[in-house]
């Protein structure tokens, strides 16, 4: 076994992280440490292929020549044979797909996926390994969530087109593609320091951070982001052993800090706050005090809460469910290849009669009925079930919570790509 203690100096604490590699070969060293730098890179993906794809692909890489050296294969579970399963059926649906290159890089994708789960669970079934790995991806949610903060309330003061680099339709996205993708990522890390909190391990600083990741998850805007966070919430809420005086008043304190975000958000100009009765949808009662100093009419009491179900629910998304069922009746066993939803439902969702035509699917459990047939999506559900059940680690409600959380918002965004799934199903 060898050590390698990196020493971090600040004012007043002293902090040293000690990796240990339980290897002496050359390959798993390179393996632990690009793996370590994907995830210290792990909120940049504004690019493709983002930093951490490209050394999460050269620790596959180093993996695999460190079992060829040794010539000792590791034995596949039944989880990976599930896994596989599923894969399968994406690379034998390129037979139906209405366009080859397009599913061969949206399963080349899932694929690598998958591969990216399977290092990361070997590499963390050392607890020290998994310790680090947990840490990086805190780390690189906190990053985000700053950037989030700074984009948001320096909005006025920046002036940002409604796309750039870090803003997408007008929304903060830090250094995401989808604002609805980065407010995803920051849910697993609210619940983990709300855990935390709760469970007395430096609760006052746990609970800064779970407040902060909260509202930075409010301030992407994502609908199903904020569901996702209540529900991992209340299963935290109810499930860690504490006394239910302190859960209370913590449950009042978050609701309390939304409140007040609110209040200081009406503050800004219509401009830089349009879109948000999204997700704070009383903030026009706010800003209607604020600037008639005056309690809000009748009327705008009748309105509430305007904005949280908008056109593009009722004329887009419900369409592209609908349009998903349609190519899944096509071809119910193995569907229609991978990728091919975008490809197919928009001439569906026109003949539906869909007031805004969108390719997204908005629904990971559609999508897969749709591109992988019933096999697919019995054999996806099928490992899903049986990574929970085979969960490794005791101390693990964070991640089981966060893994509900996320595929309940899986039913109103499409989830099946999304890096920090995989990487909790490993951790798990």
């Amino acid at each position: 076994m060898q050590s390698l203690n990196l020493p971090v100096s600040l004012p007043k604490l002293k902090l040293r992280v000690v990796i240990q590699i339980k290897s002496n070969n050359i390959f798993y060293h390179i393996f632990v440490y690009l793996l370590l730098l994907g995830l210290a890179a792990f909120w940049v993906v504004r690019f493709e292929p983002a930093p951490s794809d490209i050394l999460f692909a050269l620790a596959g890489t180093a993996w695999l020549i460190y079992r060829v050296i040794h010539r000792k294969g590791v034995p596949l579970e039944s989880t990976d044979w599930l896994l596989l399963g599923f894969l399968l059926t994406g690379w034998i649906g390129l037979a139906f797909s209405p366009s080859l290159p397009e599913s061969i890089r949206f399963a080349g994708i899932t694929t690598y996926l998958a591969v990216f789960y399977y290092i990361t669970r070997q590499a963390s079934k050392d607890l020290n390994l998994r310790s680090i790995i947990i840490a990086l991806y805190l780390g690189s949610s906190l990053i985000t969530a700053c950037l989030i903060w700074v984009i948001t309330l320096g909005s006025p003061l920046w002036q940002l087109p409604r796309e750039s680099l870090i803003t997408h339709c007008g929304r903060a996205v830090a250094l995401f593609k989808d604002p609805n993708v980065a407010g995803a990522f920051l849910v697993p890390a609210a619940l983990y320091f709300l855990c935390r909190g709760l469970q007395h391990i430096r609760p006052v600083v746990m609970k800064v951070l779970y407040l902060f990741s909260q509202c930075a998850v409010f301030l992407t805007l994502g609908r199903g982001a904020v569901l996702s966070l209540g529900l991992g919430c209340l299963i935290v809420f109810l499930l860690t052993p504490s006394t239910w005086w302190k859960r209370l008043k913590l449950m009042v304190l978050s609701v309390l800090i939304i409140e007040v975000l609110t209040f200081v958000l009406a503050f800004y100009p219509p401009a830089a706050t349009e879109g948000f009765e999204r997700v704070f949808p009383h903030m026009v009662f706010f800003q209607y005090i604020v600037r008639e100093k005056a309690l809000p009419r009748a009327g705008l009491l009748k309105a509430y809460p305007g904005g949280v179900i908008e056109d593009y629910d009722r004329g887009g998304r419900i369409y592209a469910w609908r349009a998903g069922l349609e190519i899944f009746k096509e071809h119910p066993l193995l569907g229609t290849g991978p990728g091919s939803f975008e490809l197919l439902s928009p001439a569906i969702e026109e003949k539906l009669g869909a007031g805004i035509i969108t390719p997204s699917a908005h629904n990971l459990y559609i999508r897969v009925l749709a591109e992988n047939g019933i096999l697919g999506f019995a054999l996806l559900l099928a490992f899903f079930t049986n990574v929970w059940r085979k969960a490794r680690h005791k101390d693990n409600l964070w991640l089981k919570a966060a893994l509900i959380a996320l595929l309940f918002n899986a039913f109103f965004i499409d989830t099946l790509h999304h890096r920090h799934l995989w990487l909790l199903l490993a951790l798990l």
